[in-house]
């Protein structure tokens, strides 16, 4: 289906799932104070399927126990923005494939104990 979706999670807990949070095309979320933990694959993921647009915006947010903690896929049209963000004990930790974007605050603070890191370019805070 072709459904446009823009919404807002917060004060969430995601656990023991295939995937904890994903956001598809045509479609704008932001999570906030959200955790998402034990999911066997992302626990987090943007995933532009038909190239078009998907963002996920991720405040203050949890990543632990995943396959992947944070994961922009398909193509350039996924991109994931990340502030205030612990990813750690995932089995990886940032991922994005065939282009896709994790942006980061500047200066970071982001707590990354897993793999990966943020594609850029990063964004100031204000």
């Amino acid at each position: 289906a072709n459904v446009t979706v823009n919404g807002s999670i917060e004060n969430t807990q995601m656990a023991n799932n295939q995937v904890g949070l994903r956001v598809e095309d045509n479609s704008t979320i932001t999570a906030k104070n959200t955790t998402v933990a034990n999911s066997i694959g992302s626990g987090f993921i943007a995933a532009s399927n038909t190239g078009a647009v998907v963002n996920l915006n991720l405040e203050n947010c949890l990543a632990s126990g995943n396959g992947t903690g944070i994961k922009a896929d398909l193509n350039a049209n996924a991109t994931v923005r990340i502030s205030r963000c612990t990813i750690a004990g995932n089995t990886n930790g940032l991922v994005t494939t065939v282009g896709a974007r994790i942006l980061s605050t500047l200066p970071a603070t982001n707590f990354n104990a897993d793999s990966g890191s943020p594609t850029g370019p990063n964004i100031t805070l204000q």
